[in-house]
């Protein structure tokens, strides 16, 4: 069996005022519906849904008509939600362990952006704009991918891969999102030892963890079972949620979601009629590191995205002359590292964006055998007709 499937809990579902449910809402619909399109069940998946949601909402602000309103349908959010993401983080940090997300601007030096864009990005993401010199593409992606590492504790160092802007960019968007929690009851460290995890490709030999939890919450339905375990100071917590057979992988994954969690919440031993003290669960779970980069274009594009990631998108709200963008490319990394303590997680998102080019109607390679026909446009008469097999060949 693949490895068990991770939903990193960054929203809670307690009681909260209505603007909080309704950005929560927003991450959460957003989130499991491009987490099930861009898993398989082979190998591992990370993504911060959160990361990549505010990326593309802080691009959302400098956008208007068609494109804005696409836009605001995917993300599930309107202008006065997305101006509450500073307060929506601030309500989920824990109150010792370190959460954050951090937001930049990046400008070509002589883009001038919008008072009213740079001001709504200000207050609604914290983001400060830094002109860089896309002439020497190679130093301005160094800054951007040092500012990604010095905000995610250093777990994401090269968001940004060579090539990846280029002279012709005019702005990068930026984020950073950053998580380090300890579990309310930790795991002993002398516990751990080997044991087998079963893989698609076989069984392998890993350290597993084991612990006796008091708080720990428990649920098994007909396809899987799940145990969320909290950390401590928090209302965070993260649950694991494995199928019962690999034949329950694709339905589980269906399933993913806010009903799940509220069913795992509800499964709460303290509300039980139970004797003190409550009830251990027994907890084994392998240590491991999971991380993925990847490019979500081609799937927020399957998820509607389609005006905003085109070749006109309307994103005039952006600069002060307006003579038209394109998003030119999507970067996204995460990192979620499980061992006895707690958790150690890190995402990043960058989007890119040019001056727009002439739209392509169409791509075509003549690469194989053809014909040809060279006539007169008005009566279609044909002059010459013939067929090319072999290019090379002049006799």
């Amino acid at each position: 069996m693949r490895i068990i499937a991770l939903v990193l809990l960054l929203l809670s579902f307690t009681a909260s005022p209505l603007w909080a449910e309704s950005l929560g809402d927003a991450v959460s619909d957003f989130g499991y519906k491009y987490f099930r399109s861009v898993n398989t069940a082979e190998g591992n998946t990370a993504i911060s849904p959160l990361s990549i949601h505010a990326a593309f909402a802080m691009l959302t602000l400098g956008s208007s008509g068609k494109t804005r309103e696409e836009a605001e349908e995917v993300l599930r959010v309107n202008d006065a939600e997305i101006r509450q993401y500073q307060d929506f983080m601030k309500r989920l940090k824990p109150e010792s362990d370190p959460l954050s997300l951090a937001c930049r601007l990046y400008p070509a030096e002589g883009l001038k952006l919008r008072t009213d864009y740079l001001q709504s990005s200000k207050e609604s993401f914290g983001a400060a704009p830094q002109a860089l010199d896309y002439s020497a593409p190679e130093s301005a992606r160094q800054t951007i991918n040092e500012w990604v590492s010095d905000n995610t504790g250093k777990l994401i160092e090269k968001l940004i891969p060579p090539n990846g802007i280029n002279k012709s960019t005019e702005l990068v968007l930026a984020n950073a999102v950053y998580f380090k929690g300890r579990w309310q009851e930790p795991f002993v460290e002398p516990m751990t030892r080997p044991g087998t995890f079963h893989s698609p490709s076989g069984d392998l030999e890993v350290p597993m963890m084991s612990g006796d939890l008091s708080y720990a919450l428990y649920h098994i339905d007909n396809s899987f079972q799940a145990v969320s375990l909290p950390y401590a100071e928090s209302n965070l917590a993260m649950a694991f949620v494995m199928p019962l057979t690999t034949d329950d992988w694709s339905a589980t994954q269906q399933r993913l979601g806010p009903e799940l969690i509220t069913q795992l919440e509800k499964s709460s031993r303290e509300n039980g009629d139970y004797d003190f003290p409550l009830p251990k669960v027994r907890v084994t779970l392998p240590k491991f590191k999971v991380a993925q980069d990847s490019k979500p274009i081609p799937l927020l594009r399957l998820l509607g995205l389609n005006r905003m990631l085109g070749g006109s998108p309307e994103l005039g709200r952006l600069s002060e002359t307006p003579t038209g963008f394109t998003v030119t490319e999507c970067f996204h990394q995460a990192v979620v590292e499980v061992d006895e303590k707690g958790t150690e997680a890190a995402a990043a998102t960058a989007i890119t964006v040019a001056r727009s080019m002439p739209q392509i109607l169409a791509q075509v390679v003549i690469n194989r055998p053809f014909f040809f026909i060279i006539y007169d446009r008005e009566s279609s008469a044909p002059l010459f007709i013939g067929s090319v097999s072999n290019p090379k060949q002049e006799k």
